[in-house]
């Protein structure tokens, strides 16, 4: 009796050590630098206009496995907007701009880029250091200077479709500053708060 005892004592230690999840600490929802309502307008060097609107930041099971027996919960964050059809003269709700999601302990940061005819098709989704060590580089819109922006490069898949994104600018304290094809460059022409 006393090692069927021990047995299912320990089980059920390992069964809540295995479904613990793991917690985003406040250091990592600060790569998140939105409060969740904004309007991002940006202006391509072909005069078009186009907008980004923010509608929250939602947390998420970065962890998610419907067959999974054990269900861990990792701790994700998502910055939920409205945003254009990167092919169609339309906008698609219930998008995510990016997300941070912590997961065995370590931190990811991902992107889901895109603005009118332009999507960005490149790997955006990086452990937390990958991104931390990408080099600062300085970019001025208009009259700003923004000395904190992450250029992440994209690989070279669907480099023939039209709406091929070959870059993005994300300043670490201002977000999504814009984007660059082969014949359009998008720019934060201003927020909305």
């Amino acid at each position: 009796m006393k090692k069927f005892k021990l047995i299912y004592i320990f089980s059920i230690f390992i069964l809540v050590l295995l479904s613990c999840g793991t917690k985003l600490r406040k250091d990592d929802t600060k790569y998140i630098p939105y409060n969740g309502d904004e309007i991002l307008v940006f202006q391509s060097n072909q005069n078009e206009l186009d907008t980004i609107f923010l509608t929250g930041i939602s947390k998420f099971n970065a962890c998610y496995d419907p067959l999974s027996l054990l269900k861990p919960v990792c701790e994700g964050n998502s910055l939920s907007c409205k945003r254009s059809d990167p092919n169609y003269d339309r906008y698609f709700t219930d998008k995510s701009l990016m997300s941070i999601s912590k997961i065995k302990n370590e931190t990811f940061i991902g992107f889901d880029i895109n603005l009118r005819y332009s999507w960005f098709y490149g790997k955006a989704y990086m452990n937390i250091e990958n991104f931390k060590n990408l080099p600062n580089s300085e970019m001025k819109i208009g009259d700003k200077i923004f000395n904190d922006v992450k250029i992440i490069e994209a690989d070279n898949k669907y480099i023939e479709r039209d709406n091929y994104v070959k870059r993005f600018y994300w300043s670490v304290s201002h977000g999504f500053l814009g984007l660059d094809q082969r014949n359009r460059n998008w720019r934060l022409l201003k927020i909305i708060n």
